[in-house]
């Protein structure tokens, strides 16, 4: 995906990279929120498909997209798990460490095999991600052009 655009001389294509140029951070937190969000979707849906159909969805609803981190450069976010389980005893576990356990397996158990479900709904969508951080970049740029001609810059 790319986005064709012509000018008339180097002063439009200045004045429309120094638009770009200013609005850079916002760019990419878009393009990483839209990216973040299809793969959380389905990191999700993955999870709710390996469990059995007695779980209540505690853990699936527990996954959640961190804020945006702006370091220098970088822009970045999370994928987690937050929160404890729902029980009432002492021995609350983190979600995080349920979901690892359901990624992973136990060696203690023979009975908990490894379901991967987060390994495998990355792989399967990584493409995907790439293509709606793609696609909101384009939108994001054409935006920014048309907005620039028609204040007539």
């Amino acid at each position: 995906m790319s986005y064709r655009c012509t000018y008339k001389g180097f002063d439009n294509l200045e004045k429309t990279l120094n638009r770009i140029s200013d609005k850079s951070t916002n760019i990419c937190k878009g393009m990483v929120w839209s990216g973040a969000e299809l793969l959380a979707d389905t990191i999700k849906q993955s999870l709710l498909s390996s469990v059995s159909e007695e779980s209540t969805g505690e853990l699936a609803n527990s996954l959640d997209i961190s804020p945006m981190v702006v370091d220098g450069s970088e822009v970045s976010t999370k994928i987690k798990f937050v929160g404890y389980s729902r029980d009432d005893t002492e021995n609350r576990v983190p979600n995080g460490i349920k979901a690892a356990v359901l990624e992973s397996g136990r060696s203690d158990q023979s009975e908990r095999k490894a379901t991967h479900f987060y390994s495998n709904a990355v792989r399967g969508v990584r493409k995907a991600v790439v293509y709606a951080m793609q696609d909101k970049l384009d939108k994001m740029i054409e935006a920014i052009t048309k907005a620039q001609s028609n204040t007539g810059d």
